[in-house]
């Protein structure tokens, strides 16, 4: 009997109204300034004209199949890379292109403090998003 392992990443769309194109940083994973997220200020999108949809994601995670399903450390979260790069190839080829992503939970397994492990699931967790469609904005949460 094979074992398949689940990761939350839940989609969900949800149809809104809005009228504005959201603007893009080159530093996608930077765009918090000031209580606000660069493209989503409250000025740009203050009446909705038409409608759209959106993605929400959680628990991302990379890291947590190892530790708590598998119980080792090794330091391997392929399984999470797979899944996520499914999730964007599903978004990316979406038509319309949902208005933006937001991942929530956590984004990766390891705590602040568990250097270098942490940094590398950070690093992978950019890398993957790196191929969500840049007209796509992410959000993180």
């Amino acid at each position: 009997m094979k074992l398949t392992y689940l990761i939350i990443l839940t989609v969900c769309l949800i149809h809104v109204q809005c009228n504005q194109q959201l603007v893009f940083e080159v530093d996608r994973f930077k765009r918090a300034v000031n209580r606000t997220y660069v493209g989503f200020e409250k000025e740009k999108n203050l009446e909705w004209k038409k409608s759209y949809h959106f993605i929400q994601g959680a628990d991302t995670q990379f890291g947590m199949i190892e530790t708590f399903l598998q119980n080792k450390t090794d330091g391997q979260w392929g399984e999470e890379i797979a899944l996520t790069q499914q999730a964007i190839t599903e978004w990316n080829a979406m038509q319309p292109k949902p208005k933006f992503v937001v991942i929530c939970g956590d984004l990766v397994d390891d705590l602040p403090g568990r250097e270098p492990r942490r940094a590398k699931q950070i690093a992978d967790f950019k890398q993957v998003f790196q191929a969500l469609d840049k007209d796509i904005p992410l959000v993180l949460l």
